[in-house]
């Protein structure tokens, strides 16, 4: 994981030296995989260099946008011996993130529930500091629980851009739901693996 979010610093240092300026532009739904939907702005496109198996990846490289979503099955966690509510996923993905940097800020925390799964989200500013200037990065962390999995947004860009990828990512978060072929087909499985009384 330190080797992803290591990956994740160093886009965004590669890339922040050639972006301009950007703004966000409407939003069009993407399917990931038949497990989730979101909508994302148009301006953001499919990459495959942010994560070695994220199955959403999107940046708007000239602008300094990035964005990941990652989903993990509980029963794959279990076999790590390993349970985590909501709340401690959460600080798992903040934590994993913020080891990459220096220093690290938490803006702001919130709860809520979103198409009917419920979600924290953590708003922070993490820093790099070299010898010219401290490279400043604000990250806006989205955490879905589902039946049997949890699910990571994970969005970035330069700290100058916060205000315009804060709103964004709010309504990118709002827009998250589960795809109803995914609900199908684990309802579909767990009837056919009835449990023993």
């Amino acid at each position: 994981m330190r080797k992803y979010v290591t990956i994740l610093a160093l886009a965004l240092l590669v890339t922040l030296s050639a972006c301009n300026r950007g703004g966000m532009k409407p939003t069009r739904e993407v399917d990931v995989e038949g497990q989730f939907g979101i909508a994302i702005p148009s301006n953001l496109l499919p990459c495959n260099d942010l994560h070695e198996f994220a199955p959403l990846q999107y940046a708007d490289e000239r602008g300094g946008y990035f964005l990941v979503g990652i989903p993990e099955n509980k029963d794959q966690i279990a076999q790590l011996k390993v349970k985590y509510q909501l709340g401690d996923y959460a600080n798992f993905v903040e934590n994993t993130i913020a080891t990459a940097f220096d220093t690290v800020n938490v803006s702001h925390r919130d709860t809520l529930e979103v198409n009917g799964l419920h979600c924290q989200t953590v708003d922070m500013f993490a820093a790099v500091v070299s010898e010219r200037a401290p490279l400043e990065v604000y990250y806006h962390i989205s955490v879905f629980e589902s039946a049997d999995r949890f699910y990571q947004l994970i969005g970035w860009t330069h700290r100058e851009r916060q205000a315009v990828f804060g709103e964004a990512a709010k309504e990118i978060d709002c827009s998250f739901h589960e795809l109803p072929d995914r609900l199908v087909n684990q309802q579909t499985a767990s009837s056919a693996h009835p449990k023993l009384r």
